[in-house]
């Protein structure tokens, strides 16, 4: 026979670990910012289409990159 304690406690667990994936979209699946669609929102009908998400996900994954080998160029770096 199971403890009740542990049904609960499994029962917890397993509401947690839903709200966690449900909760935990990517950036492609949530609604661009008012700075982002301000600056990547050139037809101004207050959404991104294909064309001006793409470019938003590219200069995203620049940033990404340029972030990247800065950080790896600071790593080679010798410390004083």
């Amino acid at each position: 026979m199971k403890s009740p304690i542990v049904s609960a406690l499994r029962t917890v667990i397993a509401a947690l670990a839903i709200g966690c994936a449900v909760s935990s979209g990517s950036a492609a699946d949530q609604a661009p910012s008012e700075k982002v669609l301000k600056k990547y929102d050139l037809n101004k009908d207050g959404k991104l289409d294909e064309a001006e998400t793409a470019k938003w996900h590219a200069d995203q994954k620049a940033a990404a990159e340029k972030k990247a080998a800065e950080k790896k160029a600071a790593a080679e770096t010798p410390a004083k």
